[in-house]
């Protein structure tokens, strides 16, 4: 009696109900062989996924989501250990994006101004995490140096206005002769400052 003749199809899914019984049979076998296969060709392995997810991105994005809401604590100690191991790629990862400066640029610029805040000249060592803010201007986005947080924080107070920035050296002049002077009156008291009056004509009125 001869054997039905098997169309295409059919003889496809006879291999694949075949594969799953075989690697049902041997699941942990087959682990172990992936396994090792996976550690003797890392870039092939890598090459071959990276194909698959591209090739694949709707379905990899809801398989990940699935496993994301499935095992979160999981999902979050593998990020906290990532991040702790790249921290710095973190950093200039951000850097690039926001200002479009890299890594190498940004360390020219601070070897270039010898590690110090290009306003008040502290080193970097001394500041809470040992690092320099980028300063840029808010108009063009172009970069302009690097600074401490303060002086940064400073300028952005004063919106990056030279006019207020000048009186403000002004006003710190005119108090420090002031302040020097520490002119008194005929009881003894200190007398009340004018601010809108300069100070030279101030002091005159107590030099007697």
């Amino acid at each position: 009696m001869s054997r039905k003749k098997l169309t295409e199809e059919e003889k496809k899914i006879s291999r694949d109900l075949a594969r799953a019984k075989y690697r049902e049979k041997n699941r942990e076998l087959l682990r172990e062989k992936n396994r090792e296969y996976r550690k003797e060709n890392p870039e092939t392995v890598r090459e071959t996924n990276k194909k698959w997810r591209d090739n694949n991105r709707e379905t990899y994005n809801a398989k990940q989501k699935r496993h994301a809401q499935k095992h979160p604590e999981k999902i979050k100690e593998r990020w906290d250990s990532w991040y702790e191991d790249n921290k710095e790629r973190v950093k200039f990862n951000k850097i690039k994006r926001i200002y479009g400066l890299s890594k190498e640029e940004y360390d020219r610029i601070l070897k270039e101004q010898n590690d110090c805040c290009f306003v008040c000249l502290c080193h970097k060592q001394t500041l809470p995490y040992e690092t320099l803010v980028i300063d840029h201007c808010h108009k063009t986005g172009k970069v302009r140096g690097l600074l401490c947080n303060h002086c940064n924080t400073a300028l952005g107070l004063f919106k990056d206005n030279k006019d207020s920035l000048q009186r403000a050296i002004q006003y710190l002049q005119q108090t420090a002769v002031l302040d020097s002077a520490a002119p008194m009156c005929d009881d003894g008291s200190t007398p009340e400052i004018n601010r809108a009056i300069p100070h030279e004509d101030q002091l005159d009125n107590y030099k007697q």
